[in-house]
């Protein structure tokens, strides 16, 4: 689900951006703040309450949470269901907003 949502994201992107040189700086304006307040440098715990909030409506957090989960403890749908349902969400969300915003440019 996190590489649907990352792809339907770039082909958002795609739609605003007539070049490479114009898509960098909107793929790194959107990548580098989901990296960092994301929860995979360091827990979301330790920000500000405002980038708390901030940090848990982007899908990496969810997506770093359900993989942290997957790989540190044994599997359990009941433990691992809330991050795939908001994952699932931003999926669909994306993918909506995305087909509706999308052409393809010959």
């Amino acid at each position: 689900m996190g590489g649907g949502i990352f792809l339907a994201l770039g082909l958002l992107i795609s739609s605003f951006a007539t070049s490479y040189d114009s898509a960098a700086p909107i793929t790194s304006a959107i990548g580098l703040p989901m990296t960092f307040l994301g929860n995979i440098f360091y827990p979301i715990a330790v920000l500000p309450h405002g980038l708390q909030v901030f940090a848990k409506c982007l899908p990496i957090t969810y997506l770093a949470g359900g993989m942290r989960m997957a790989y540190s403890q044994p599997f359990s749908w009941a433990s691992m269901w809330p991050n795939m349902a908001i994952l699932a969400a931003w999926l669909l969300g994306i993918l909506l907003l995305t087909a509706r915003v999308f052409k393809l440019k010959e």
